[in-house]
């Protein structure tokens, strides 16, 4: 919440600031805006490495891949966003 709080405050520093070409206030938005969007994506291809880890602990246990994300029952978990194929055992992020 305070993020979003924090980039409403530099878009409004923003549009009402320097109006010449470097405004360093805008160029900062920019670069926390870019900053959040790197991090997210970050987390997004870390938490694919671990379900694939946790797919292949399930198969060593039970000697099958899960029938789908939610058997790995993964705390924070948001299955919508990855493509699963249960008879492979492949995970990819959805496009």
């Amino acid at each position: 919440m305070a993020r979003i709080a924090l980039v409403f405050v530099f878009a409004f520093l923003a549009t009402t600031g320097c109006s010449d070409d470097k405004n360093p206030v805008r160029e900062y938005g920019s670069t926390l805006t870019g900053a959040v969007k790197k991090a997210e994506k970050a987390k997004t291809v870390a938490d694919l490495v671990t379900i694939k880890a946790e797919i292949m602990r399930y198969k060593a246990e039970s000697g099958e891949y899960p029938p789908n994300l939610q058997a790995l029952k993964m705390k924070d978990l948001y299955p919508n966003l990855y493509t699963y194929d249960p008879e492979t055992g492949e995970v990819a992020l959805t496009q």
